[in-house]
């Protein structure tokens, strides 16, 4: 530690669909780090869209840490398939166009990198709250962390540091990296730091005032700052991408909580990471075992099959295709023409082609038939349609299955083995239609009762 401090010490004596523009009542988190993430992007024009990385940096930060507000500071334009997806999965996203920093006091800001340090601080300053770079990856909650009034982590450096004094002979930890921080709003550590900034930052420099200056703050100051060690945040660390990316292991690390990537260094591997397709490529890699319990799938049934699963995964329908049935024929119509009948709007239907409607009610795309028998109120259907609609993901990631029910047949059964386009292809059958045994890219599964029970039940113990 005091060669760390030395060093340190040595740096500073050189010149070194959203809502928008929210306001959060953060007084109320005065005496303890607040639940509020924070996420800076596009302080530079961009000129490529946002990125399946940078979504599941936001998204996992959303679903592991259940945090009250997730804010998204901005200067320009963000775009993409990605950031539109992102809209749509995090409802608590607050898009928040901020002005460019230029300088830090009298001192003029260089690099792009710089800008995002002092918004970093001016923000966390003011609003408190826990502050993500956006290639960060969360896997385990940072809940026991908020009773800290600043918590902070060090960087995993081991390796040898060049500088003007030569190469130093030991290995050394990095400083503090300021990739992941958590404080209360104007905490001491924080007016601590930004007190001192000025001074030790240096335009044309990299490390001093936001890597090694909070180090030697926190050997100065530690009854106002817990350091974390590197393995909470940056182990493996920012030059071990194969660690993250290629390299098989059998767990997560037991004490990482939020992964940084440090995308500079890790680029070859993050350009590779475009969709979820990647986490079923690489499985066993240390990326792809954060991602699995993130994923949720869409699923698309001719019944209620994928309500337990949306039930036990404790997640928001992503798929209208649920507290609703439809008899095979519509069904697989409905599969064969997607487009076309998932752009049609809904309408009342007064009279079923399948009979009397004997309770709840009937919606219609068309020719093709809804059947909501557990909701009478047809607006309400309809807005649920609608809404669930709207949170699918494209055709082809999501999961569709049959059952032999609902005057299900043979040839039904075939033109479901011919569709093309989907993810992937479930079949239920019982005993009535046993002789089904191969469909091309289906899997089917064989149900040793006479009578094809509702899909929901089936979903307990054969999960799609």
């Amino acid at each position: 530690m005091k060669n760390v401090l030395k060093l340190a010490i040595k740096f500073m004596k050189f010149p070194f669909k959203c809502v928008q523009n929210h306001e959060f009542d953060f007084k109320a988190f005065s005496n303890r780090t607040p639940n509020i993430i924070h996420f800076v992007f596009a302080l530079k024009e961009q000129t490529e869209p946002f990125s399946f990385i940078h979504y599941l940096s936001v998204y996992s930060a959303y679903l592991v840490n259940k945090p009250l507000s997730i804010y998204l500071h901005h200067h320009h334009t963000i775009y993409g398939k990605w950031w539109d997806r992102l809209c749509i999965d995090v409802s608590i996203l607050i898009i928040n166009k901020i002005e460019i920093p230029t300088h830090i006091g009298n001192k003029k800001i260089i690099h792009t990198a710089h800008i995002a340090d002092k918004a970093r601080m001016d923000i966390l300053l003011e609003k408190g709250g826990v502050y993500m770079d956006i290639d960060t990856i969360s896997c385990r909650p940072y809940a026991h962390l908020l009773e800290n009034h600043t918590t902070l982590c060090k960087q995993y450096m081991l390796r040898y540091k060049h500088t003007d004094y030569g190469v130093f002979s030991t290995p050394y930890i990095g400083g503090i990296c300021n990739a992941i921080m958590l404080t209360k709003p104007n905490s001491s550590f924080f007016k601590l730091w930004m007190s001192r900034y000025e001074k030790a930052f240096n335009p044309t420099g990299w490390e001093e005032a936001s890597i090694w200056l909070p180090l030697l703050l926190a050997n100065e100051q530690p009854s106002i700052v817990t350091v974390l060690e590197p393995d909470t945040f940056n182990v493996p660390c920012c030059w071990e991408g194969r660690k993250m990316f290629v390299d098989t292991i059998e767990a997560i690390p037991k004490d990482l909580l939020t992964l940084h990537l440090c995308e500079t260094m890790s680029k070859q591997y993050v350009e590779s990471v475009t969709g979820w397709g990647w986490m079923d490529e690489n499985p066993n890699t240390l990326y792809a075992r954060i991602m699995k319990p993130l994923y949720l799938k869409c699923i698309i049934s001719n019944n209620c099959y994928g309500g337990q699963y949306y039930h036990r995964k404790n997640r928001i329908y992503n798929t209208p295709f649920t507290g609703m049935f439809m008899h095979a024929h519509c069904y697989i119509r409905l599969l064969e023409n997607y487009k076309v009948y998932m752009s049609t709007e809904p309408v009342r239907c007064e009279k079923s082609k399948y009979g009397m409607i004997q309770r709840g009610c009937v919606l219609s795309l068309h020719d093709v038939e809804l059947h909501y028998v557990h909701d009478s109120d047809v607006e309400k259907c309809i807005e649920k349609w609608t809404r669930r609609k709207g949170r699918m993901y494209s055709k082809e990631d999501c999961d569709i299955k049959l059952c032999d029910r609902d005057h299900f047949d043979d040839q039904l059964a075939k033109r479901f083995g011919e569709l093309k386009g989907y993810k992937s292809k479930t079949l239920f059958v019982s005993n009535k239609f046993k002789h089904i045994t191969y469909l091309e890219s289906v899997d089917i599964i064989h149900i040793d009762l006479d009578q094809m029970p509702d899909g929901c039940v089936l979903e307990s113990t054969h999960p799609l």
